[in-house]
């Protein structure tokens, strides 16, 4: 986890938590996905439905899922999945409007990155016999003293993600962060932690490479012994020791 101080933000997202909160209904009742994208059914009938269902949200956050059901969907997780993203992109931007954007990131990515190393936290979290509340309000818990609040709110909705796994989740809300911020993720893998210098110059380098604004965010790994990994989208390039040790092994095969 960063050791940077959050910026207090104490004002939350009123749209982003709206616009989850149909996301969620998407997601828990199938029944409601297939009447909004049912082509038979009024398109009147439908944002009336909206209006109905959802009269506790504000009118922004209406607008967003009936402009979602005008459109042709393959099924009806991708019109899930596309309200969902709204709501994580309403996230970011109430991290830009707070000026912690990029604090905001790091921490979704180290969030990531300790479901990934933590194997028994990440059990809690993703055990589907205990409820979606508290499994949620297990990860709010963890991370309101450490995190802005943005942050907290998109990792938070990382636990009850339609994207299948936490692990997809947090990969895709960080490349949308990326965006938001108008820039690429490059996830760099070293052996050893990079000093602000080293993580400096290896951003200006790949910024300069890629031709475009790049959010470098790492990973220590000491298998790759020395070198560094760099995936930025579907781009990799590795020049780690581990990957020339590999190489070498195929020559002599």
């Amino acid at each position: 986890m960063t050791d940077a101080t959050p910026t207090p933000v104490t004002v939350p997202s009123g749209l982003m938590h709206d616009i989850q909160t149909m996301a969620v209904a998407l997601q828990e009742y199938p029944a409601l996905s297939r009447a909004l994208t049912d082509p038979a059914t009024a398109m009147s009938s439908k944002t009336t439905l909206i209006d109905d269902l959802f009269a506790a949200s504000g009118e922004s956050a209406r607008q967003v899922l009936k402009e979602a059901i005008g459109r042709t969907w393959e099924s009806n997780q991708a019109l899930t999945l596309w309200v969902q993203a709204e709501a994580v992109r309403a996230g970011w931007q109430w991290a830009a409007d707070t000026q912690t954007l990029s604090q905001s990131i790091d921490q979704v990515f180290s969030f990531g990155r300790m479901m990934y190393d933590d194997h028994e936290l990440r059990e809690a979290v993703t055990d589907r016999n205990v409820d979606l509340g508290r499994r949620q309000a297990l990860v709010r818990e963890l991370l309101t003293r450490t995190m802005t609040a943005p942050a907290v709110a998109i990792c938070v909705m990382a636990v009850g993600s339609a994207r299948g796994t936490i692990d997809a989740a947090v990969r895709a809300f960080v490349h949308q962060g990326a965006k938001q911020a108008n820039a690429t993720l490059a996830v760099v893998t070293v052996a050893r932690s990079l000093d602000d210098d080293q993580k400096a110059r290896l951003t200006a380098a790949l910024s300069k490479r890629l031709g475009k604004s790049v959010i470098v965010e790492e990973v220590v790994d000491p298998a790759v012994l020395a070198g560094v990994r760099v995936e930025c989208g579907s781009d990799v390039i590795d020049d780690t020791v581990q990957a020339r040790l590999q190489a070498a092994r195929r020559d002599f095969v």
